[in-house]
């Protein structure tokens, strides 16, 4: 399993939150996301690559990853 944390920018309330923890949680191979303004941490199989991850919240709204680090457990 791996968790990558990202950094990312955009984000301004309640909704955005759940705008992006909707659209990760809908991807495949994701275990688990923990989504605060400013960051999301995702747990997710190993055959999810992180541009998936990337991309995907940054097609949920005006949001742009600024960062992100993988970690491998």
């Amino acid at each position: 399993m791996n968790t990558t944390t990202l950094t990312i920018s955009g984000m301004h309330c309640d909704s955005c939150i759940n705008a992006i923890r909707q659209a990760v949680r809908d991807l495949p191979g994701v275990i688990d996301c923990e989504i605060r303004l400013g960051e999301a941490s995702v747990s997710h199989q190993n055959t999810l690559p992180v541009n998936s991850i990337v991309e995907t919240v940054q097609n949920a709204g005006p949001f742009q990853v600024t960062a992100f680090a993988r970690s491998t457990e």
